[in-house]
């Protein structure tokens, strides 16, 4: 990255977009699984049905993730009394 300063403004540009191909590389290979993963019957399309499951199960795992950074942190503070 300390190199990074001396290279020319066309070297800095064409680092610039190696990297944004990267990042869209790897979004879209996120995107990718995501739809895998709620395509249940591999059928290359989402139903309704998957599409409410999926979201079901997103919103199930983010509560429970959030209660147990709550119940975590309760445990911390009681400890600290």
């Amino acid at each position: 990255m300390a190199n990074f300063c001396r290279y020319t403004n066309f070297q800095k540009t064409i680092i610039s977009i190696l990297a944004s191909f990267k990042t869209q590389k790897e979004e879209l290979d996120e995107l990718k699984n995501a739809f895998h993963n709620l395509d249940k019957d591999k059928n290359g399309s989402i139903s309704k049905q998957e599409l409410r499951i999926g979201l079901k199960n997103v919103l199930l795992f983010e509560l429970l993730q959030n209660h147990d950074l709550t119940t975590h942190k309760n445990q911390s503070d009681d400890n600290e009394i």
